[in-house]
């Protein structure tokens, strides 16, 4: 027998699809019939019916891959009647008929049932409260336009009581009548918009989450923020969520210094820490930030830090997964020491050089960027802020292997940019691709961006390719 190519090995093949993205994941398909074999389940494992090319017929023959899915009304009338016997999660949208949910939810008990509510999707609420509170794997609801004036049913209490998610969008809370239900299993909350007439009451809903691990809180309402987080801050730190370690608040408005500090020190463990608002990290946020920075995953500080804390960050986090900054020196990261989270997935983070240093400090950035071996997405800013520079590789610099390692995300910022200016100053001012084709052996950076794309989209630019086919 023939030896076997260790690229036919499954677990080998399970390892570099790991690092594919799923959209590339149909073609890998197609190398082999082993390659078959082990991707195909990876490509339907999680499935968002609406964005499924295939019909009903691909959805019966993969089923038994399925352990995600996001059903709509269309996946109902196509495939209601099919059992798919390793789901493990359903997410549903309510629709005028719930009968459905009599005959889809009871097949598949094992898999935990996240539910979608619009104000707009049941002519009577009271009869969807009684059917869902017959589902044991009820785990999570996204109440969307939702009005709780207090004087609602007893079942609705009940029902949340047995959530671990909660998430409320654009819902207007106005009590919670006689009941003093408190939620135990709520582990993780979403408010986006909260209209309560005193967000002391949203204050309230918190405080009955003793668990709450998460809270996520987006508004643009002017009034009462402030009131809100000044006494979640409080309750925060008198200890009255233990498990809290993850908080996400994005607002058009400035954070009291006071009340950011108090939130940091009553968390006993970070895990995702994301400030999209306004507000300046200042060292003594630092300083209480600094504990945690090896637990971290996830942190956003938007425009609020300066570059040495940037760097020291990016140089003390192992864990990060997601971070998000507005701009850090070139001559930081030339001169500091290496980043430790090279499990970085996503970056959003702009670089600024100085005219005098941007030809000494830039290879080293983007040697610092080609360590980053796990990057899925950027943001437009993390190249745009490079490649303005006027960026010189050399054949065999560090600088031309980074850039060879991204290309993939240039990509991105290739089609996502519409400006003209933008890809003329890519072509002419910055990576002159022409001459840099020679260095990375442009077979490859053809495949990724066929000049005649470029040129059908943004006129007048091809010229900068000068000799390139």
């Amino acid at each position: 027998m023939p030896p076997i190519h260790p690229l036919e090995l499954p677990e080998v093949l399970l390892h570099i699809a790991a690092y594919v993205p799923l959209r590339h994941l149909p073609s890998c398909a197609l190398v082999s019939k082993t390659w078959n074999q082990v991707v195909t389940p990876l490509i339907w494992r999680d499935i968002k019916y609406q964005d499924l090319k295939q019909g009903s017929d691909a959805v019966q023959r993969h089923r038994h891959l399925i352990k995600t899915l996001d059903a709509d009304t269309f996946f109902l009338e196509d495939c209601g009647s099919m059992v798919f016997p390793n789901l493990e999660s359903m997410i549903v949208e309510n629709e005028f008929d719930h009968s459905w949910l009599e005959q889809f939810v009871p097949e598949h008990p094992s898999a935990s049932l996240h539910m979608v509510v619009w104000n707009s999707g049941c002519r009577d609420m009271q009869q969807l409260w009684d059917r869902l509170l017959g589902f044991n794997n009820l785990k999570s609801i996204d109440f969307k336009g939702m009005v709780f004036d207090g004087t609602e049913p007893s079942s609705i209490w009940q029902l949340w009581a047995r959530l671990e998610r909660l998430e409320l969008h654009d819902s207007f809370l106005k009590g919670f009548g006689q009941s003093s239900t408190e939620f135990y299993q709520i582990k993780e909350m979403t408010l986006t918009n909260p209209r309560a007439e005193d967000h002391l009451m949203v204050l309230e809903l918190v405080k009955r989450c003793p668990h709450l691990t998460t809270l996520i809180y987006t508004s643009w309402a002017f009034s009462e923020i402030h009131n809100f987080f000044h006494g979640f801050a409080g309750l925060l730190s008198e200890g009255t969520w233990p498990d809290f370690k993850a908080i996400t608040v994005q607002i058009p408005l400035d954070l009291d210094s006071n009340n950011i500090s108090a939130i940091i020190r009553g968390m006993k463990q970070i895990h995702v820490f994301r400030m999209l608002c306004v507000w300046t990290v200042e060292p003594h946020h630092l300083d209480l930030l600094r504990p945690h920075l090896d637990t971290i995953t996830e942190m956003d500080l938007g425009e609020a830090a300066t570059s040495d804390i940037i760097q020291e960050i990016l140089c003390s986090s192992p864990m990060l997964k997601r971070f998000t900054a507005n701009h850090i020196n070139g001559t930081d990261v030339a001169e500091g020491q290496p980043w430790v989270c090279l499990g970085l997935e996503e970056l959003d983070l702009g670089f600024i050089f100085k005219p005098s240093t941007v030809h000494h400090v830039q290879p080293s950035v983007f040697e610092q960027l080609s360590r980053l071996t796990r990057i899925e997405k950027t943001w437009n800013q993390v190249f745009t802020s490079l490649i303005w520079k006027d960026i010189k590789l050399q054949h065999g610099k560090p600088g031309s292997d980074a850039v060879q390692r991204h290309r993939h995300l240039i990509k991105t910022h290739f089609y996502e940019n519409p400006e003209p200016q933008v890809v003329e100053g890519l072509v002419v001012q910055s990576l002159r691709i022409s001459s840099l084709s020679t260095h990375l052996r442009s077979s490859t950076w053809r495949l990724d961006y066929p000049v005649t794309k470029i040129r059908q989209s943004y006129g007048g630019t091809h010229s900068a390719f000068g000799g390139m086919p």
